[in-house]
C-alpha cells in the first residue's frame, strides 16, 4: 500500500553522506515541471522542502511562485496551458529552455511531456531522475482512446510515448514511483517509491466535529474524482453542504454544481496550508472519491492521508486502495459502489453516529502515526539522492 517504501539497488542510508560534492560545493538540484504549479503538494511541499531542509541546494521551475522561507529558490515559467494537448506540444521546447539556461548537477522532471528533455540531459551525463507521479505505461498504451488528440495520430504517438518511456527507464539515474504497482513497471537498478503521505505536523492542530455539515472537496471537479456523482449525492441530503477547493474554479463541472446546490455550494478556491486545515476543522467528511482504474489499485487521492492526519473521515469509494483503509486503519466511510445513491447512503452513515464518527476520527489519527507519516517516505527519497551526491564526479557541473 501507499507509504511503504521499496528501493532496488539503493544501499546509501539517509544521511549517511552530507549533501555535497566531493569539491565540497552543496549539490545543485532542478525540480522541472511545465504541468503542476509551484504549489504542488508532492513536488513542492514534500519532495523540494525535504531537499532543501536536509542541505541541497534546490531549484523549482514551475509555473507560480512559492514562499522563499522554505529554502527553494523558483524559477518561475510561464502559465500551464489550459489543453493536455498544447502541452505536449509545449512543453519539451519550454523544459529545454530551461535545462539550457540553468547550471545544476541533477535533474528531477515531473511530466511526460519532458521525457524528451530527461533523455537528451541524461545522455549528455546528467543525473536524471525521472518522477512517476501515475502509471504512464498504462496511459500510454490506452492513448488510442483519449479525446484530447487527433484521432489520425493517437496510435503514432501513444507508441512513440511508450518509446520514449522506457528508454528513459534505461538511462535515468533513479526513478521515483508514487505507488508499489507503478515502480514494477520500471526495471532501473534505482528505482523508489516515494508516496504521497502527509507532514503531520501540518495538521496537528485540525479539530473538526461530527455535528458539522460540511464536506469538504479539494481535487480536481472531474469525472476521475466522481465530483458530478458527489454533487447528485449531497443535492439527495438536504442538511449537509458541499465546500470546494482547488485552483481551477471555473469548470463547467462546478458552474453545474452551483445550479444544483445553490446556497449548500461554497466555493473557497485556492487554499495554502493553513486555510487547508483551517477548513478540514468545519468539516466532517473530505472527499477522497475516485474512479475505479489501474491506478487506484493501491493508490487513494492525496487528500486522504491529510484528512487521516486531521482526524477528519474521508468519504471513499471502494477501489482497492480505499477497500484498505476501511479494513486496515477504520477511518473511512466506503460506499458500495460508485453511483450517487452509493455515495449518499455514505453520507448518511456519517450523519447517524457520532459515536462511530469519533472512532474513525480517531482511527485515522492513529493509522496517519503508524503509516500515513511522510517521513517515511522522505527518508527512501534522501537515501536515493544520498548515492546520485557520491557518484558526481570530483569537478565541474554535470551539465557542461
Amino acid at each position: 500500500m501507499v507509504g511503504m517504501t521499496r528501493s532496488r539497488g539503493s544501499s546509501a542510508a539517509a544521511g549517511q553522506l552530507p549533501p555535497s560534492r566531493e569539491d565540497s560545493r552543496p549539490v545543485k538540484v532542478l525540480h522541472l515541471t511545465t504541468v503542476h504549479p509551484a504549489t504542488d503538494n508532492r513536488i513542492f511541499h514534500k519532495e523540494c522542502r525535504s531537499l532543501a531542509e536536509a542541505g541541497y541546494e534546490v531549484h523549482l521551475a514551475a509555473a507560480g511562485t512559492v514562499t522563499p522561507s522554505f529554502g527553494v529558490q523558483t524559477f518561475p515559467l510561464r502559465p500551464i496551458p489550459d489543453s493536455r494537448l498544447r502541452r505536449f506540444a509545449t512543453g519539451p521546447t519550454r523544459g529545454l529552455a530551461v535545462v539550457g539556461a540553468s547550471d545544476f548537477d541533477i535533474l528531477h522532471f515531473h511530466d511526460p511531456e519532458l521525457l524528451p528533455v530527461g533523455i537528451l540531459a541524461a545522455r549528455r551525463g546528467t543525473r536524471v531522475v525521472w518522477d512517476s507521479h501515475e502509471d504512464y505505461f498504462e496511459q500510454f498504451r490506452q492513448v488510442g482512446g483519449k479525446d484530447w488528440m487527433p484521432h489520425s495520430v493517437k496510435g503514432t504517438v501513444g507508441s512513440a510515448l511508450g518509446v520514449l518511456l522506457r528508454n528513459m527507464d534505461k538511462i535515468a539515474a533513479g526513478v521515483v514511483a508514487a505507488t508499489p504497482s507503478i515502480a514494477s513497471k520500471y526495471s532501473n537498478a534505482r528505482t523508489v517509491v516515494v508516496g504521497n503521505e502527509a507532514r503531520l505536523n501540518e495538521f496537528a492542530g485540525c479539530d473538526p466535529r461530527p455535528d458539522s455539515r460540511q464536506i469538504l472537496f479539494t481535487d480536481w471537479c472531474s469525472e476521475h474524482h466522481l465530483f458530478a456523482e458527489l454533487v447528485e449525492a449531497v443535492a439527495a441530503v438536504p442538511e449537509v453542504l458541499l465546500a470546494v477547493a482547488g485552483r481551477d474554479m471555473s469548470s463547467p463541472e462546478l458552474a453545474q454544481a452551483r445550479s444544483t446546490l445553490g446556497g449548500r455550494l461554497r466555493v473557497l478556491g485556492w487554499l495554502d496550508r493553513q486555510g487547508l486545515a483551517a477548513e478540514m476543522s468545519r468539516s466532517f467528511l473530505g472527499s477522497g472519491l475516485m474512479r475505479d482504474t489501474p491506478l487506484a489499485i493501491d493508490n487513494s487521492a492525496n487528500k486522504v492521508f491529510e484528512f487521516a492526519a486531521a482526524g477528519l473521515p474521508s468519504l471513499l469509494t471502494p477501489t482497492p486502495a480505499n477497500l484498505q483503509h476501511q479494513r486496515r486503519g477504520g477511518h473511512a466511510y466506503v460506499s458500495t459502489d460508485f453511483t450517487a445513491r452509493g455515495i449518499g447512503r455514505s453520507i448518511r452513515e456519517a450523519l447517524e453516529s457520532p459515536e462511530t464518527w469519533w472512532k474513525k476520527s480517531k482511527s485515522g489519527r492513529a493509522w496517519a502515526h503508524e503509516h500515513g507519516d511522510w517521513l517515511r517516505s522522505e527518508a527512501v527519497l534522501l537515501s536515493l539522492y544520498a548515492d546520485l551526491a557520491r557518484s558526481l564526479p570530483r569537478a565541474g557541473l554535470i551539465n557542461r
